[in-house]
């Protein structure tokens, strides 16, 4: 759950666990598993820093002689390692759905159906693609919490 000042902002993991949508994939893994894997990536993503790479400099030599932008260097380093491990991981039909919901914080769009019953068969897919992402995710994770 997102905070903000006075009011909460709930994640669409979060309202897919509270629709009951999570629950489609199998019963493999539960649902409090799924959004625990789903989180977890969004962490991962976001240590990556994508968006200020330029920011991040070891070879800057700081005023007060730290070592600091080289750990955050190589923290950045060891979540992009992580990230792209998980791309490789997670099956290609099933990762753009996962990076929408979870990464993005996106509900999944259906384009280019005109019939309702259509768009609605489409969308249910849509959701159980995300739940067996997830269980993929879920697997890496155990995986690697076991080789550790």
């Amino acid at each position: 759950m997102k905070r903000y000042r006075r009011f909460a902002k709930f994640t669409v993991l979060e309202k897919f666990l509270a629709k009951g949508w999570l629950r489609l994939g199998g019963k493999r893994y539960s649902e409090k598993d799924r959004i625990w894997a789903g989180n977890r990536l969004a962490d991962v993503y976001f240590r990556c820093a994508f968006p200020a790479a330029q920011a991040i400099n070891p070879a800057r030599v700081f005023v007060d002689v730290s070592k600091g932008g080289k750990e955050m260097f190589d923290k950045v380093l060891a979540a992009r390692e992580e990230y792209f491990a998980i791309m490789a991981k997670i099956h290609k039909d099933y990762w753009p759905i996962v990076r929408r919901v979870c990464i993005e914080d996106k509900e999944p769009v259906v384009v280019g159906e005109k019939k309702l019953m259509r768009k609605a068969l489409v969308s249910f897919s849509l959701k159980v693609d995300l739940c067996r992402g997830l269980d993929e995710l879920i697997d890496f994770y155990r995986e690697k919490d076991n080789s550790v």
